[in-house]
């Protein structure tokens, strides 16, 4: 059998890639243009051609193979064939609502309809009426005109450098009402003359939305126990602050198997929007209706006409901060509760009102150290604890860019460096312990039964922990044995101080105090007998180590002020240990 023999051919002009090629004796005239690449972005397309000893042979117009397929053309190539791309001829652009938006490349007296063929057609969002050509007049200015698309129109011969812009309709629904927000179908319904509301929300169930039922039926966030994440809503009212585990976090985690927590946010019956385009002054009006006389108690009088164009609106409880006797409110009640469990709040219910009805305290309960934590107080303690925090780093920069400016021996300089060295260490610790959001319930540490509790209105997410008695108290910080004792009745600070062993030589002595634990504080400069103070179940004994030396250098965290000003409560404790 023969062996496949070779050819050399040569391809010029406007080229991708000119040169001369060695290809199959059984290529074609197509076969070559694909190995060079085709023409340049200034060739030609439209007449391409093969010439053979000085003569041309045949010319080939690409669209042919590239719109419709067509090859016939196409011929076989001999040796020392060179394949000529003349420069493209008069090219028109095409943009707007066609299906390929191009620069096409024109023969003489090329139509209108001609391009929009090359251009795939118009596309099916085409505004059908008319077309606007921009052209070049006389090589001295620009116009444009608008050509309809008739029989007429699109027999318009195109020149060089023409612009053909085609619109898209207007996106306007016309004789048609939309609906959306918190419903099940956010759609458009078409508009009839009499119309009203209550034809496009005819009752409940128009307003529960998917969402809602996707959780509303959900048996198991995942097998082996789960673990849910709450995040507040915008308006906060959803049942997930009640039921957050870490009440310090603003994203709160728990675990927990049989969990309570609503599947979407609280209908606003009292008001939705319609939107409403005045066609004369082209402004949007606003017309508010009441949601729930329409849908639920089926009132005639506010049940309001609709016109076209309309847009109804519905919203939820976490769109808007509503009145609080609208919003749904959910209290957690844990530990020494005898009906402990999350709480539906009643309008105006108090807290001893809502534990009366959770059938009060156990006999262990310990009130004194009775937790009650609310969701907006973590936010202003959190914003309060991190300006604090910040003024505190800026004293901290100002006394380190000064020191190399003061006169001191080696053992001074050290030792301030080492001691804003730590107060730093302590800043960026404490940036991490976060507001708890404790409310000090001012009770006494005999305090019993539900008449002991404040009468505090509640919030929604308002969380409630009732400790059992402890029988210990803590002595933590600059102490020789930091521990818990076991609480011996009548014992006092000075008592307490002993069992640890005293303070250290670090410690400053001055600044010591007790964090009951109501989440009350007694420091030593607020209480002349301090130490015949007596420490009560839970308490805290802290002493401080006195990390700054000087004067001048001292105070820059005053450990009192962060531990009972911003609700850090004991959690700032471990950054003492």
């Amino acid at each position: 059998m023969g062996q496949l023999r070779s050819i050399q051919i040569f391809i010029v002009g406007y080229a991708r890639r000119p040169g001369t090629y060695t290809v199959s004796s059984f290529s074609t005239l197509v076969n070559a243009l694909f190995a060079s690449g085709g023409p340049s972005a200034r060739g030609s397309l439209r007449n391409i051609q093969l010439k053979r000893s000085g003569t041309v042979v045949t010319t080939i117009d690409l669209y042919d193979l590239l719109l419709r397929g067509d090859k016939s053309k196409d011929v076989p190539l001999q040796p020392g064939d060179v394949i000529f791309i003349p420069p493209a001829g008069p090219r028109v652009a095409v943009s707007g609502s066609v299906e390929n938006e191009a620069i096409y490349e024109v023969s003489p007296n090329t139509s209108l309809r001609q391009i929009f063929a090359f251009a795939g057609g118009l596309s099916p969002v085409s505004a059908t009426q008319e077309a606007i050509l921009e052209r070049v007049d006389g090589h001295a200015a620009l116009r444009s005109e608008n050509i309809k698309l008739d029989e007429e129109g699109l027999g318009t011969p195109l020149q060089d450098g023409d612009i053909i812009r085609l619109l898209q309709v207007v996106p306007r629904f016309d004789r048609s009402v939309s609906l959306k927000g918190n419903v099940a179908d956010p759609m458009r319904f078409p508009w009839h003359e009499g119309m009203k509301v209550s034809e496009i929300i005819p009752d409940k169930q128009a307003l529960l939305t998917r969402d809602y039922w996707a959780e509303h039926n959900k048996l198991s966030s995942g097998s082996g126990g789960y673990h849910d994440e709450l995040t507040n809503s915008k308006a906060d009212n959803s049942l997930a602050s009640a039921l957050a585990g870490d009440k310090a976090a603003p994203t709160r985690q728990f675990n927990g198997k049989n969990d309570v927590q609503p599947a979407a946010p609280d209908i606003n019956w009292s008001y939705a929007a319609i939107e409403r385009l005045d066609h004369r002054t082209l402004t949007t009006h606003l017309i508010s209706f009441n949601l729930g006389k329409v849908v639920i108690e089926h009132d005639a009088t506010a049940d309001v006409a609709l016109e076209p164009g309309d847009v109804i609106t519905v919203f939820s409880n976490a769109d808007f901060v509503t009145p609080q006797a609208q919003q749904t409110r959910f209290v957690r009640l844990e530990g020494e509760v005898r009906m402990a469990g999350v709480y539906s709040v009643r309008p105006g219910e108090t807290l001893r009102e809502l534990v009366a009805r959770a059938g009060g305290f156990t006999e262990k309960a310990y009130l004194y150290g009775a937790e009650f934590t609310r969701e907006s107080t973590r936010r202003e303690q959190q914003k309060r604890f991190s300006d604090y925090l910040d003024q505190v780093q800026h004293d901290l920069d100002q006394t380190s860019s000064t020191l190399a400016s003061r006169t001191m021996t080696l053992e001074q300089e050290t030792t301030m460096r080492q001691s804003l060295e730590n107060q730093r260490i302590a800043m960026e610790r404490l940036r991490k312990t976060p507001a708890t959001g404790r409310i000090v319930l001012d009770l006494k540490p005999e305090a019993k039964g539900t008449d002991a509790l404040p009468e505090i209105p509640l919030e929604n997410g308002d969380r409630l922990l009732v400790p059992s008695t402890p029988a210990t108290v803590a002595v933590v910080g600059s102490v020789y044995n930091q521990s818990t004792f076991l609480r011996n009745p009548d014992v006092s600070v000075r008592e307490c101080l002993k069992q640890a062993g005293g303070p250290t030589r670090f410690a400053d002595q001055n600044h010591i105090f007790v964090i009951r634990a109501d989440g009350s504080l007694v420091s030593k400069a607020s209480h002349s007998r301090f130490e015949s103070l007596p420490m009560y179940a839970g308490d805290t004994l802290v002493v401080p180590t006195n990390v700054l030396k000087t004067s001048r250098m001292r105070g820059f965290l005053d450990w009192s002020q962060v531990i009972s000003g911003f609700g850090v409560g004991a959690a700032a404790v471990n950054v003492l240990k």
